[in-house]
């Protein structure tokens, strides 16, 4: 398809006013996690919310957190109709090393009820005292109820026997219930809500490989021995790199109860262009399906039976020699909802990434995919429902309707809100 930008100026006065039908239910979720926020400025105030629409202008329907708490998870699930917070709380906005006494939200956007729970700062384990360790948050769905999968480390014990320094536990908020658990637990973890500069408490695993019996793992310590198997269904066409055992050898970028997607970093490079594999299993067909993204940073959501995300990031290295002018730099400045990005993206003198505005929607069942130009650098795919997609482009959310079966666009892209807020918006779900 052409440049959406081109579409887009066609009349904003007559693509503002057919978008009211959905700006009505839609709601904006705004926010960063940013675990070294520290006011600068007295009385400043950083806070993530539910964005509602009314007329041409937001109002913040519900604060999720607000910067008295150091927010380091913010996640929305529309697919669970759950948004999840994870933070701590502060003796003082400005205090950079926050005290005890984390907090778990999990609010209900069909109602934006919220509950509250404060999550165990040690366990004991045979007598032996662990620390949570909350950059590695994670959330398994059990009928609809969100239960944490927990991580806690002694380091005093991992610096003389790394195989007995880490534990994993499985904790529900609703009961206060504490139970050991296998690393065998992370392939239930929840994978679906990547965004190109959201870092923090990414959920997606890190896979190591055992290539003889081709068997995906979560990278443990070896008092787990043979617990952590994620993955022993793999495709003979998927290729496992023989040192994979020692490194990386698969990132985790989608898993939800219907879909499971894989890179395994099969990938072919050359000055100019990152052609990256992606791997898909139909949970529900028992099926794998593959397809190629041109990009060097990957990130994408899964809605139902499709997968969208952003295309052609760049990787501007000097061992490639792509250089600064191979695309905009991604640079914002801070925000009372987010961080500047140059706080959390690779942004050194000569490697940096860089973007092109492209998104894209791949299709499992027909194997097809739909790609276009949002306009702006900044931009991502914010929600699927049926046949409408929202995305944001910069400041602006657009609607457009998508006939996924021919694999082509309904219509043109309508203007839903723009608002110099909406650069920190990166979910959105329909009440």
């Amino acid at each position: 398809m052409k440049l959406i930008s081109s579409i887009i100026l066609v009349s904003f006065g007559i693509i503002n006013s057919i978008a009211q039908n959905h700006s009505s239910r839609l709601r904006l979720v705004a926010g960063y996690p940013d675990v070294n926020y520290a006011s600068i400025i007295p009385g400043e105030v950083n806070i993530s919310a539910i964005l509602k629409i009314e007329k041409d202008s937001l109002y913040e329907e519900q604060i999720l957190t607000d910067s008295l708490r150091r927010l380091d998870f913010l996640r929305c699930y529309p697919e669970l109709n759950k948004i999840v917070t994870f933070s701590k709380v502060r003796k003082f906005v400005s205090e950079s090393i926050p005290t005890l006494n984390y907090e778990v939200k999990i609010f209900d956007t069909r109602s934006i009820e919220s509950n509250s729970f404060i999550i165990p700062d040690t366990v004991f384990y045979n007598g032996i005292r662990f620390d949570l360790y909350p950059n590695e948050l994670s959330l398994i769905c059990n009928d609809n109820r969100i239960i944490l999968v927990l991580k806690f480390v002694n380091f005093q014990i991992s610096e003389t026997d790394s195989s007995t320094g880490v534990r994993y536990f499985i904790y529900d908020p609703m009961s206060k219930k504490m139970e050991n658990c296998d690393p065998d637990i992370y392939k239930r973890v929840i994978v679906n809500s990547a965004n190109l500069v959201l870092q923090n408490n990414y959920e997606g695993e890190i896979l190591i490989a055992d290539t003889l019996n081709r068997t995906l793992r979560v990278a443990t310590t070896p008092f787990y021995k043979d617990k952590g198997t994620y993955c022993d269904y793999l495709p003979t066409s998927a290729k496992i790199s023989k040192e994979s055992f020692l490194y990386a050898a698969a990132m985790v970028l989608v898993n939800t109860d219907r879909i499971l997607a894989l890179h395994l970093y099969e990938q072919v490079k050359n000055k100019e262009v990152t052609l990256s594999k992606i791997r898909v299993f139909d949970k529900e067909n028992q099926s794998w399906h593959e397809f190629e993204l041109e990009t060097d940073w990957i990130v994408m959501k899964n809605y139902e039976k499709l997968l969208a995300g952003n295309l052609k990031i760049k990787l501007n290295d000097p061992l490639r020699n792509t250089g600064a002018n191979s695309g905009k730099v991604l640079i914002k400045g801070k925000t009372k909802y987010g961080p500047s990005y140059i706080d959390h993206f690779i942004n050194y003198d000569d490697w940096n990434y860089s973007a092109s505005g492209d998104l894209f929607i791949y299709s499992i069942e027909s194997n097809k995919m739909l790609t276009w130009n949002a306009g702006h650098i900044d931009s991502e795919v914010l929600l699927i429902q049926d046949e409408t997609v929202f995305f944001r482009a910069d400041d602006t959310v657009y609607e457009v309707e998508i006939d996924f079966k021919r694999n082509k666009f309904n219509s043109q892209p309508l203007i839903v809100i723009k608002d110099d807020r909406i650069r920190d918006v990166h979910w959105a779900f329909l009440r």
